[in-house]
């Protein structure tokens, strides 16, 4: 709670009007009063007054992802609505009392007569907008690059959640089946000489080159294998016929091969060592599942490595094609489960260019994200180019196949807080900070080419070498 009044030449995001000066603003407007709770203005809204708290406390939000934010907290002598009434645009926030409030409020027109008619009002009033736009940035640019973070990380969880599982289930169906070989083998010592233990090794390792060869099956072909091998174990009077049949046919095993088994270790001891030959299988087929999980995890590790440029320096060299494929990566929970098809046209051979490449990741992820969201929930399609324009400059191009951007709203993407989107689904700071970091710290230039229902092209050229910008994004 403030308990001194602020030099009004002071430009502070907050000033407070003196008693003089709200009497003096009186005349050019009109008194109104609020319940608590109660809604003074919304976000999205055509704002058409500037108003004044004379008693009580007026709350500022924004409807961001995940819930609302508090932007500020007007308390008596404050003023808000000044900056959509000088930039004509909408209200960016939400105003509403937190208790019982009595406020000042002056029509678009009068407040234009009272900036002429008032200038030591006027200036207490045009300081504060000056400093408050820049504040109301950073803090939504903040706040739109820890939505983006929190974006990533959802979709690295949901992409290592599977192989993580995989890895899981394989491990835990590993101790069984590990349990069952050492049973078998126990047993399979008992009823074979050594020379036939080196011919059974044999066969083991030509089924397993088999398998590895092997062009994949069907579930249909597999299964039609499984009852032909089932049938066959059956004749052979072997113990637990079919259970064994669905590992052996799995590893793309026929009669034939069975019957040099039973050649190799003799009629009695078939059952046993078709046994073992499946517990092997099968732990062979888990350590290879185990392998693939880990190695999916391992890449998708090393993406997040590559796409933070962990343990780098900031400036570096960068290859844009990988910068785009780990961003790829990162998003794929979401193209993929839209059915989205990603159409690469990539130049061999791209020079890197220099520049701060956890930054242009961040363009590629708004980019590539806009995309996604604007493509059809059925047949949608992502094509990416990247190709040296000329010899100073590198193209990139994100083209979807949605619905197109209004004519009406083309010329104010790149504004900040403009967005499309639905109170809280964006913050509006998006392309914002991919134009800023495109223009200002790389020297680039980023364009919307062309935008029709069904194709919506947008174009980034960077210069290749030494020109990054080492200057703060504002």
């Amino acid at each position: 709670m403030r308990t001194t009044q602020q030099p009004q030449t002071e430009a502070t995001l907050f000033p407070l009007l003196t008693p003089e000066q709200i009497a003096e603003i009186a005349p050019y407007g009109e008194e109104i009063r609020l319940g608590p709770n109660e809604i003074l203005f919304r976000e999205g809204d055509p704002e058409d007054a500037f108003f004044v708290v004379r008693e009580g406390k007026i709350k500022i939000t924004r409807i961001v992802e995940g819930g609302e934010i508090v932007l500020a907290i007007h308390e008596p002598g404050e003023f808000t609505g000044a900056l959509s009434l000088l930039t004509g645009g909408k209200s960016i926030a939400s105003a509403s009392a937190i208790g019982p409030a009595w406020l000042q409020r002056i029509s678009a027109d009068q407040f234009r007569r009272l900036l002429v008619e008032c200038p030591e009002i006027a200036s207490v009033i045009l300081s504060s907008m000056a400093a408050r736009r820049p504040s109301a940035d950073t803090m939504l640019q903040e706040r739109e690059k820890l939505a983006a973070l929190g974006k990533m990380a959802a979709g690295l969880a949901h992409e290592l959640n599977n192989p993580a599982s995989a890895a899981q289930r394989a491990s835990a169906d590993l101790r069984h089946t590990l349990a069952e070989l050492q049973k078998q083998t126990a047993l399979l010592v008992c009823l074979i000489p050594t020379a036939s233990w080196q011919k059974l090794d044999t066969l083991f390792a030509e089924a397993a080159e088999r398998r590895s060869q092997a062009i994949p099956r069907s579930p249909v072909e597999i299964s039609d294998q499984e009852e032909v091998i089932g049938t066959w174990l059956e004749d052979q009077s072997v113990p637990d016929a079919w259970k064994l049949a669905a590992t052996l046919a799995e590893a793309g095993l026929e009669p034939r091969h069975l019957q040099e088994v039973g050649q190799a270790v003799g009629g009695e001891a078939l059952g046993t060592a078709l046994a073992w030959a499946s517990a092997r299988l099968e732990a062979d087929s888990l350590l290879n599942s185990v392998e693939q999980s880990t190695g999916r995890i391992s890449d998708l590790v090393g993406a997040i490595k590559s796409y933070t440029y962990m343990d780098q320096a900031p400036h570096q060299k960068i290859d844009i094609v990988r910068g785009v494929e780990n961003t790829l990566t990162i998003l794929a929970h979401k193209w993929r489960s839209k059915g989205i098809e990603i159409v690469r046209d990539y130049a061999p051979a791209l020079p890197s260019l220099e520049g701060f490449g956890s930054e242009l990741n961040q363009v590629w992820t708004n980019l590539l994200d806009n995309a996604i969201d604007a493509t059809p929930s059925r047949g949608g399609e992502i094509r990416i180019e990247a190709r040296a324009e000329d010899s100073e400059h590198l193209l990139v191009a994100i083209t979807d196949n949605g619905a197109g951007i209004p004519p009406g709203v083309l010329g104010r993407i790149f504004e900040p807080f403009f967005t499309t989107k639905a109170p809280g689904e964006g913050t509006g700071m998006g392309l914002d900070i991919t134009y800023l970091i495109v223009t200002q710290r790389h020297r680039g230039d980023i364009r919307v080419a062309r935008t029709a229902p069904g194709e919506t092209r947008f174009e980034v050229r960077l210069p290749f070498g030494g020109t990054a910008s080492a200057n703060l994004i504002p």
